[in-house]
């Protein structure tokens, strides 16, 4: 075998080994809220992938996170990414419901957005945020 005929042998055998290999998931801030609600870290924190700023804000949606967010907020600046981490992965109830974020919706807006909007004197975001809750909350109470 000559050294041509080596090279594309092993050109072959590299790429036969790469198609074998696992696809990692790319993780995203999502992931890390779940391990923070599962209370389960299947990957370690990566402050590249999900600061703490964004962590907060995300928790910050939920009724009953307000006041754990709020408690570190003000501390967010000074302190390390990771001790904000651990502080909500401690606090954070266990098994909780992850907020989901509200994505822009392309064309009219809706009319229950717009009496949302005169009833409480809101922006839009914020009725969206109401719609989104309400509607959460008239989901659970049809479970049986």
């Amino acid at each position: 075998m000559n050294f041509f005929e080596q090279m594309v042998a092993d050109r072959q055998e590299y790429l036969e080994s790469e198609k074998n290999k696992p696809v990692e998931k790319k993780l995203s801030p999502y992931d890390f809220c779940i391990q923070i609600a599962d209370k389960k870290t299947k990957h370690p924190y990566d402050k590249k992938i999900a600061p703490a700023f964004l962590l907060l804000q995300w928790f910050s949606h939920e009724n009953y996170c307000i006041d754990i967010a709020h408690e570190i907020n003000h501390l967010q600046f000074t302190l390390n990414d990771d001790i904000i981490y651990q502080y909500l992965f401690l606090k954070i109830p266990k098994n909780m419901t992850i907020p989901t974020w509200i994505k822009k919706e392309s064309g009219k807006e809706d009319e229950t957005i717009d009496k949302i909007k005169l009833k409480y004197d809101v922006s839009t975001r914020e009725a969206l945020m109401i719609k989104n809750h309400e509607e959460r909350i008239n989901a659970k109470q049809d479970r049986p």
